[in-house]
């Protein structure tokens, strides 16, 4: 939703209700977990995320006010395998394979189950276990830092990994592009006055360990639906900021060409063309520029589905979790600390971060278990991921899903698509107010017959939140 604050939980209540007006409509949300489902927390930051204008409501739409009742009626048996045997027929038909896992958000007990322990390809729902371990593993408050450094008449460019620079200004209220390579040029070319004539420019590209891109994803054909894991790049390396696909190869050296045009924008001579290596010690810092914190960014990877930032991310974690910085080493140790952890990981297997690599692996049980793990953690900052999900009819990549009255605001989770994959996972409230946890994943369809899957998964949804 464009103009949605970024907020971060500072407290776990009980119970929280909240009201949000959306226009003249407005709805109440409770929100015992504060992410099941409601859409509102308690601490703001001041940062505005930049996300797609939610479509309007219709005017006659009334979205419910529901309040939690932890021993409200579950759904009805006979409804879910009647609303299970309608969309497995779909998807049988599609050639493809259903799984669903359905489990109480309070108790953690089974509610309804259909092949819940068979290991299907997850897609994008692959973010959920990026996203709850990033979460423990890395400073939300943290922020990458790129930075101009003079020795002699070199001038360093050095980033420790903001990939969501702007070419232009920075943008103080958004997320992307909360800093700016004009702005840091401007700042340096200050800096310069006086000092030197001319100066070359070299590229510190040492911050990020491991290989740029995935083999996996050329051979898979979806290499164009990430960019490059790197030190410095513009909006995550996108050839078209507008668009969600397409991104360069080279995106360092984009930034840097960038940089160097803002910089002689900016009256200063840069002579040859810009290298890469360590900047010296000891030279003389120049300017900087900050990006948005790790918890905003992590916002918008999971309201947006940002393939991008998932394996930049995993990278970053490589080191705490002590694996290898590449794209299969942190997935595998992520899914490790779980089992250790006493959850049933079996067949679950994890290629990359992002969920792009069609070999991995995740069963229904498993996605519900670690999204239980979430709502069980006294820190409120484990909630701080979940809490990011889309919300039905709201925002996000559900923006446009579930908007019917009796979903709408009622289901927040993440999504998946693949060419044969359809899938979500997350929470939601049922009209009787019982909170629930729940994994529906569709594989192996005819890439020609799964585009329905996303409208019979969420017809599936409405009945388990009507009962």
């Amino acid at each position: 939703m464009k103009g949605e604050s970024v907020r971060i939980p500072s407290t776990v209540p009980v119970a929280l209700s909240a009201i949000l007006i959306l226009g003249t409509i407005g709805y109440a949300v409770a929100d015992a977990y504060d992410v099941v489902p409601g859409i509102l927390t308690n601490t703001p930051i001041a940062v505005e995320q930049k996300l797609p204008q939610m479509p309007p409501l219709s005017p006659t739409a009334e979205l419910p006010e529901r309040a939690i009742n932890p021993d409200a009626p579950l759904p009805d048996q006979a409804k879910l395998k009647a609303a299970t045997e309608k969309l497995n027929g779909h998807v049988s038909a599609a050639g493809g394979r259903l799984a669903i896992s359905l489990i109480d958000a309070h108790t953690g007990e089974p509610v309804y189950s259909y092949h819940e322990a068979v290991p299907m390809t997850p897609a994008s729902t692959t973010k959920l276990f990026t996203a709850f371990s990033a979460i423990k593993e890395l400073d939300p408050k943290a922020t990458f830092t790129t930075t101009t450094a003079l020795a002699g008449n070199t001038l360093f460019l050095k980033s420790n990994g903001d990939i969501t620079m702007a070419a232009g200004e920075t943008d103080p209220q958004g997320v992307l592009g909360h800093a700016g390579l004009a702005t840091l040029a401007h700042k340096t070319a200050v800096a310069l006055r006086g000092k030197v004539d001319f100066v070359q420019l070299v590229v510190d590209d040492t911050a990020i360990a491991g290989p740029e891109r995935n083999p996996a994803w050329t051979a898979q054909d979806v290499d164009d639906y990430a960019g490059n894991v790197t030190d410095i790049a513009i909006q995550q390396g996108r050839r078209d900021p507008n668009h969600a696909k397409y991104f360069s190869h080279t995106a360092l050296a984009d930034a840097a060409g960038v940089f160097v045009k803002a910089l002689e924008a900016e009256g200063v001579t840069v002579r040859g063309h810009f290298s890469t290596g360590a900047q010296t010690p000891g030279a003389t810092v120049l300017a900087e520029e900050q990006s948005a914190s790790f918890g905003q960014l992590l916002h918008y990877m999971d309201k947006t589905s940002d393939n991008t930032l998932a394996e930049h991310f995993c990278r970053l974690m490589a080191n705490p979790l002590g694996a290898t910085a590449d794209f299969t080493s942190p997935p595998a140790q992520i899914v490790k600390q779980y089992a250790a952890q006493g959850l049933n990981m079996e067949g679950v297997v994890l290629n990359d971060c992002s969920g792009l690599d069609r070999d991995n692996r995740i069963t229904p049980q498993a996605l519900t278990a670690i999204i239980k793990d979430v709502l069980d953690q006294k820190e409120p900052q484990a909630r701080m991921a979940l809490s990011a999900f889309p919300v039905a009819s709201l925002d996000g990549t559900l923006q446009q899903r579930l908007s019917n009255s009796n979903t709408a605001g009622m289901v927040r989770a993440k999504t998946g698509s693949l060419p044969s994959v359809r899938s979500l996972a997350g929470v939601l409230r049922t009209s009787s107010g019982r909170d629930l946890i729940f994994a529906v994943m569709i594989d192996d369809c005819e890439k020609d017959k799964v585009w329905g899957m996303k409208q019979r998964i969420d017809e599936f949804l409405h009945t388990v939140v009507t009962g």
